[in-house]
């Protein structure tokens, strides 16, 4: 007796790859939607962290002088939200550059007038440049747009 061989037949063949395909087309669809839903949430918080650094915060420096070992910065807040921390950075040239980030006591409420303190070692400070910090539904944002006081090419800022 001979054996044949005999495979699977035509029919259920193809039943097996149009029910394979729709499976895979099942996975895809459910992977785009999540996908898509968690980049629109993402977006919309980064939007609105943006939105309300343009919007609510308004921040100056009002003045500033140099001490034994610090400096003091004026910062007038205008705006609606309470700056909660600041991101300072003093500048003797455009390479001498020292960065404060977090200082104690460097958060300022809205609509109010505050002389934050910064220790340094540094001396003969020409520029001033202040990142102000705010809090967005419970997350602490750098809000990107820079505060300066003073310039490269004027002279040092003065003493107490």
């Amino acid at each position: 007796m001979a054996k044949s061989k005999k495979g699977i037949s035509p029919l259920i063949a193809t039943v097996l790859i149009i029910g394979l395909t729709v499976v895979l087309a099942a996975l895809v669809a459910m992977w785009t939607t999540q996908f898509t839903k968690d980049t629109t949430k993402n977006v919309g918080a980064k939007s609105e962290q943006q939105l309300a650094c343009i919007e609510d915060v308004s921040l100056n420096i009002k003045g500033s002088c140099a001490g034994n070992g610090y400096y003091d910065i004026t910062v007038e807040n205008s705006g609606i939200k309470d700056v909660t921390a600041l991101n300072i950075r003093l500048y003797a040239s455009g390479t001498d550059v020292e960065s404060k980030v977090d200082l104690a006591n460097s958060n300022v409420p809205k609509f109010d007038v505050k002389v934050v303190r910064v220790p340094t070692s540094k001396t003969g400070i020409k520029m001033i440049e202040i990142m102000p910090y705010i809090n967005v539904n419970g997350v602490k944002v750098a809000c990107t747009s820079m505060i300066n006081y003073g310039g490269l090419e004027s002279d040092p800022i003065e003493g107490c």
